[in-house]
Order: C-alpha cells, then structure tokens, then sequence
C-alpha cells in the first residue's frame, strides 16, 4: 500500500494524469504501425480500401483483390472477441499468385532498431505439408527469391513454417510444424551468398520449436541494423515470451542510408508444387505492431498499478483508502507492471535438404557443422 497525507491527494491526481499523458504521446511517438482490425465489425471480405488504411495504402498487394483476405468475428477472432484477419490458402494451389496475401506496409519514418509483433493461429487441423511464409521487417526493395541482397538494395526478415516432409502433399496431413528465420541479407545464407537463412527456432535446450494448429501464438521480432560494413546487426525472436532464435554477426546493409521502412506481410505456400496445399487452409493474424521500443514494456515506473491502493490519513490519524486504480480508471494503470528488461543477444524459394540446420548461442551452423565466426572485423568489398 501506497500512504500520502490527505493534503497531498488532490494534488497528486493531476500530476498522475499528467504523467499519464507525457507517457502516453512518448508511446504514441515509439508505434510505426499498429492494426488490430477491431474497427472492422462486420465479418466479410477484406477489401482494397480497408488495406489501405490499415497498412499506410502498399504500393501492390497480392491476394487482397483475388478475394483470399477476409474479417473473422466472435469465436473465430482472437479471444473470442473483436476482429482479426484471416488468409486463404486453396486446395491443390502453391505461391504468391494463388495462395495467402503479400503487400508491403511502409512505416513512413526510417529507423535504425524496430520491434514487429503479431498474433498468428493456424486453423484447427491445418496441413503444413512442406512450408510456407510469414511476415517480417524489411528495408529498401526487399529482395526475396532470385533477387539477392547486396548490402545496398535492402533485406528482409520474413520467417516461415516448415516440416521435414517430403512426399505427396496430404499423405499423409502434416498435423505440426516447425519454424526458420529465413532472413535475406548482405552475405546471408548457408554458402554466404545472398541466399535465405534457413535456421530453426530453438529452446534454450536447443531443440526446435513445434507449431500447432488451433491456438494462437504471438511473435516478436526485434531487428538492430548493423554499423555499415560491420557484422554486429541484431536479429531476435520470441515466441509466446521465449526467445527462440538470436544473432549478433548480421551485416544487413554497406551504406548507412539503407535503414528500416517496412513491415513485409507475406504469407504463402512455398516452395514449389511439391509444397501445394493438400486442402483449403486458414491462417488467422491479429494485433500488427511495429514499434522503436519492447512492446511488451508498457507501465511507466513508479505510477500506481490495478493493485494498487492509494491511502491518505484523515484529520484523526486514521489510515483510510480514498482512491483506487478502479475508480482513477488511469490508462497506464491497466496496461500491467512493467515487463522485465531484454537485452540483445546475439537470417526464392527453398527446396531440397538444404534447410534443415540448427544453431547456437554463439553464431549459426551451417549444415557441416561449422559455425559461423561473431568476431567483429569489416567487411572486405
């Protein structure tokens, strides 16, 4: 409990609010992009006009005109409640052409470090079949497939669900998954040639991280660009609160002007044919953010919180509660405590055996075992 003399109450109302609202336009400041789909209230097609204003209008989209987006309501959206957004995949259809969404969401203001948070759930029974796409933080032309990155055209961090089948699509269903940072940068890939990351999540016991259909899962993908020319960029990965997946050594860019600009919404199936859906597929997605700061951390030190209660003494010395968080309804005092600090720690489409690599605390390993060096030198160009 929390004791103030009486004389003092009144004064410290205003001062609360006051803080509350400098917190509040500091947090305003901090968010670059923040869609929960809540505003659309009838369930339906998702439509042209409503990308727009939900993603800052991208300059092409995928998906959204063929009819694949749409609006899920009540049981079907995250927490039973609200609105979220759903991407079909059709049975028997691969790529960006037929299956998911793509568009790219440009944050209107370039940084140096971003968080990108979502909620993602693959519905009840989904086949994952071999793999597939799911977004990420991008910069500059976002090179993906045949297109490498080279230090001045940009990167992307997308990340993707993958599985160690191989055979025909559905037979058998492939009923969990597994997840890769399958991040395209300067030098990214196995070989060092510009080619995709493919490293799975792990624990902190070094097992791979499982995905299953018919629960919701939040992500959280913190991105710190590198000092030009130099391997210390930071990728970072939590799932549901677990860090999964980090680097230290990334060399995303050369040049200095090549900085964070985008959220890359891409969600397909592939692959190639062998990757098709085997029947129709939903992906929900909800709770977009991009920010400069830890989304998780949201209470300003040192203000009440809901368990607080504030106590004055009366003019007989008597302790009694005047004022609690219910009844100042504060907006910092519902958002919770803060979360506890996160320090960093330390990346077209992929077929074959090629993928399957693991990782360490330390650097990457690539598939003969060796790992990759976090000593930080420059670059020779």
């Amino acid at each position: 409990m929390r004791f103030f003399p009486a004389c003092v109450c009144l004064a410290f109302i205003p001062f609360v609010y006051t803080t509350v609202s400098l917190w509040s336009a500091v947090a305003a400041q901090n968010t670059l992009l923040d869609v929960n789909f809540d505003q659309h209230a009838t369930a339906g097609t998702y439509t042209k006009s409503q990308l727009d204003a939900d993603f800052n209008t991208p300059p092409w989209e995928n998906g959204v005109e063929e009819g694949r987006i749409s609006i899920v309501t009540g049981d079907e959206a995250h927490g039973g409640r609200g609105a979220s957004l759903a991407v079909s995949y059709p049975a028997g259809k691969f790529g960006t052409k037929a299956t998911g969404g793509q568009w790219k969401a440009f944050l209107g203001e370039t940084v140096e470090e971003a968080y990108l948070s979502y909620r993602i759930k693959f519905k009840n029974g989904f086949d994952f079949v071999r793999g597939g796409k799911i977004p990420g933080l991008a910069a500059g032309s976002a090179p993906t497939g045949n297109r490498t990155a080279d230090g001045t055209n940009g990167w992307t961090t997308r990340m993707m669900w993958r599985t160690p089948f191989k055979g025909i699509s559905g037979w058998p269903q492939q009923l969990q998954g597994q997840a890769i940072s399958y991040a395209s940068y300067f030098r990214s890939g196995p070989n060092s040639d510009g080619q995709p990351d493919k490293i799975y999540w792990v624990d902190a016991d070094n097992d791979r991280k499982t995905l299953d259909s018919g629960r919701w899962y939040r992500i959280i993908q913190r991105v710190k660009l590198n000092t030009p020319k130099m391997p210390d960029g930071v990728l970072q990965i939590w799932l549901d609160d677990e860090l999964v997946h980090e680097q230290t050594n990334i060399v995303y860019r050369t040049v200095a002007g090549l900085k964070i600009d985008q959220m890359y919404f891409s969600t397909f199936f592939g692959g190639g044919s062998s990757w098709q859906t085997s029947k129709d597929e939903t992906i929900y997605f909800d709770d977009f953010k991009v920010s400069k700061g830890d989304p998780r951390v949201k209470t300003p030190p040192d203000l009440p919180t809901a368990d607080d209660d504030i106590e004055v003494q009366n003019s007989e010395d008597e302790t009694e509660t005047v004022l609690d968080a219910e009844i100042l309804k504060l907006p910092c005092l519902v958002l919770g405590r803060k979360a506890p600090a996160v320090y960093p720690a330390q990346p077209e489409e992929p077929e074959g055996p090629g993928t399957h690599l693991s990782k360490n605390r330390k650097g990457q390993m690539s598939d003969n075992g060796e790992t990759r060096p976090s000593v930080i030198s420059p670059i020779q160009l």
